[in-house]
């Protein structure tokens, strides 16, 4: 996958259609988030968020555990 100018490369978060963080800890979602991988992604972000590429975001500290994992990038260049 080829990104341009977008603010982050990568972006996964169990928070969809939250803007407040606050509020998605406090309610916590169901969605299990697993064994995701990235590979093969390469582009340029806005720089918005420099020097950050990506971001995941768990609902709260209290689903951290199986309900979010992820693996790390490989083949990567953003």
């Amino acid at each position: 996958m080829t990104i341009d100018n977008v603010d982050y490369g990568i972006e996964v978060t169990q928070c969809y259609g939250q803007r407040n963080l606050t509020l998605c800890n406090e309610y916590p979602s169901n969605l299990t988030i697993s064994d995701i991988h990235f590979k093969n992604i390469k582009g340029v972000t806005s720089g918005k968020y420099d020097p950050k590429v990506g971001r995941i975001v768990c609902s709260s500290p209290k689903v951290s555990g199986p309900a979010c994992q992820t693996t790390p990038g490989s083949s990567s260049r953003v």
